[in-house]
């Protein structure tokens, strides 16, 4: 323990199996894998679902659930265990959250299958690699996840109600403590983890990151949180399937939901930029972004948007939803790159009907994307949306829905793009570019 001292690894560690072998602990000094294994890990609890707890140092070069390096070792797994109350917050994943001062973690691999079983309860914040990609923490931080990849299935498939929950591949949530300034870093690392939802309350489902809070205010505190995310990849699968569920769901291959209450600082610098990420890959069988639910927006690299720089961003998956339920006066929007992109939550007109998008703040860009991809969607909604200008229905080749942005330049869709309204007498916005 100490910021001087140093765990390095000499050898491969084989933990043999045995469930909860491994007594969870905080990290407190740099974790140096050297290139080695840790396999045979096998983590099903109540509680604590993580290898580490808090990072309060940088780790690196070490690959988790593999004894060879490069496949599954087919005995690892992270298991919730909880059969508690619905509305208690749980966390599980590989690392739970990065501690006060921030940290770095690169070259860190994951075979790890983490898994919410049908018999476990309560709300998650799930991802692959870490459950947190912030914490609330006693100071100002930055956090650095660069060179990462994660392999094992995730799978949220308890029953219970309780709402909000988050899945990724790799970082589940992004938060700070109000009073604080937080950066979150995401550079070149890559999901080939498959995401498996049918848990009927999710708020958020992203390869590489499922959600990420708004900045704002509280007791007379700010938060501020930066956010880049460059040259990420996302490989795997995403299958979100639910018929119940009130709550909109935003999935996305890369990034599921960004909200933001102000796109730039006093100095003009964005406080989110998604550069130069891609879902699926060019030239093979690639992936599928999927929403077999009731209310969801869903798009090939980000779900929902709002107040972000985007650019150079790629899709080469499929994109697809079917309606399992009619509904009344949703709003579900499919996109080959961005199902809805939109100004900052702050600058919209919220339900007031009689003001009109352009006497807001213009910050939201996107521009030099492009989607390989098709893109398609089976809605049944007896409805014309929100009365904030969002469609009830509405499919795009680049995006389902955009309102009032900045720029949105030198996109291209080489994608198939088909949409239908299975409600009887209704319609749907079906959009080469933009659905609506």
């Amino acid at each position: 323990k100490g910021a001087h001292n140093k765990v390095l690894l000499t050898g491969d560690v084989d933990l043999g199996g045995v469930k909860n072998k491994w007594a969870y602990k905080n990290l407190y000094c740099e974790f140096d894998g050297n290139g080695h294994k840790i396999y045979n890990v096998v983590i099903e609890r109540a509680a604590n679902m993580h290898f580490f707890d808090e990072l309060q140092a940088d780790i690196h070069d070490v690959t988790f659930g593999s004894k060879d390096g490069t496949t599954y070792d087919g005995t690892s797994k992270i298991v919730s265990a909880f059969t508690g109350d619905e509305t208690s917050w749980q966390y599980i994943g590989l690392f739970k959250n990065p501690g006060v001062s921030g940290v770095n973690i690169k070259n860190v691999v994951s075979y790890i299958p983490v898994t919410i079983p049908e018999t476990a309860k309560g709300r998650y914040r799930v991802g692959g690699l870490i459950c947190l990609g912030t914490s609330n923490g006693g100071q100002d931080r930055t956090t650095t996840i660069e060179g990462c990849k994660t392999y094992g299935k995730i799978s949220m498939l308890h029953p219970a109600t309780s709402a909000v929950n988050y899945a990724s591949g790799m970082v589940g949530l992004m938060d700070c403590q109000y009073g604080r300034t937080n950066t979150l870093i995401i550079k070149d690392c890559e999901n080939h983890a498959d995401i498996e939802v049918t848990q009927p309350n999710v708020e958020a489902i992203g390869g590489v990151l499922a959600q990420r809070f708004a900045n704002g205010a509280k007791d007379g505190k700010s938060r501020y949180l930066y956010m880049s995310i460059t040259g990420c990849k996302n490989y795997g699968n995403i299958i979100h399937t639910n018929a119940t569920s009130e709550m909109r769901c935003s999935i996305g291959g890369v990034v599921g939901n960004v909200l933001e209450t102000s796109a730039k600082d006093a100095s003009g610098n964005y406080y989110v930029k998604i550069e130069n990420c891609e879902n699926g890959k060019s030239g093979a069988t690639s992936n599928t972004v999927t929403s077999n639910g009731k209310y969801y927006c869903l798009g090939g690299v980000a779900g929902w948007v709002n107040g972000i720089y985007m650019t150079g961003c790629k899709n080469y998956g499929t994109v697809s939803a079917t309606d399992q339920v009619a509904s009344t006066d949703q709003t579900n929007l499919v996109g080959g790159i961005v199902g809805n992109l939109s100004p900052t939550a702050a600058t919209g007109p919220g339900n007031d009907p009689t003001t009109t998008w352009d006497k807001y703040d213009l910050t939201t860009i996107l521009n030099s994307c492009k989607n390989f991809g098709n893109v398609s969607a089976v809605f049944n909604i007896n409805g014309t949306g929100g009365n904030d200008g969002r469609p009830g229905a509405a499919v795009g080749g680049i995006a389902g829905s955009i309102r009032s942005i900045a720029e949105f330049k030198n996109n291209d869709n080489v994608g198939n793009v088909t949409g239908r309204n299975a409600y009887s007498g209704k319609y749907v916005f079906v959009g080469g570019i933009a659905g609506h």
